[in-house]
């Protein structure tokens, strides 16, 4: 009906004006012919250079029901920067019936900016971590029969601020 559609979100535009850059760098040795070592690590920078829009920004139609008055500096669609960190190694060795490998990765995310409610509740710490191991061993006891072992770790980390006053 058209009361109905008076009360309907009509939506913005925002415009977008984002970067995402990313340094990679990995490697592959055989110290010897002995052991083979990889690893593989990347940081990653995501910088978003459009407005930071709150809702006193939004013109809201005469008649509307909503007062963005009473909350003008609360976020609307807010992307903040950020920064990705990740490290991995893995190692391996094969033996005459043996095999295993090796590995372990770690991983962190962390927000650079913050909204100004964010920083006024002090909330001014967003970091994520995690942290992945492995080891696997393979060996061939007979013709038709192997063993294998597999152990595996995880541990995600929440160091953010929490919690926040106000």
């Amino acid at each position: 009906s058209a009361t109905r559609a008076l009360y309907r979100w009509r939506g913005f535009d925002q415009p977008v004006d984002q970067n995402m850059d990313r340094g990679s760098v990995n490697f592959t040795a055989s110290p010897g012919g002995w052991l083979q070592v990889s690893y593989d690590g990347s940081l990653e920078k995501f910088d978003n250079q459009a407005k930071d829009f709150k809702h006193s920004d939004i013109p809201f139609p005469a008649g509307q029901t909503y007062n963005p008055a009473s909350d003008a500096t609360r976020p609307l669609g807010f992307v903040p920067d950020s920064t990705l960190l990740t490290n991995g190694i893995r190692l391996s060795k094969s033996y005459a019936n043996t095999a295993w490998g090796a590995g372990y990765a770690h991983a962190t995310l962390e927000q650079d900016t913050f909204t100004n409610p964010q920083t006024t509740a002090h909330y001014d710490t967003g970091k994520t971590s995690t942290d992945n191991g492995y080891f696997t061993v393979t060996h061939q006891v007979a013709p038709h029969l192997g063993l294998e072992g597999h152990l595996k770790y995880q541990r995600r980390d929440n160091d953010s601020t929490y919690p926040v006053t106000g």
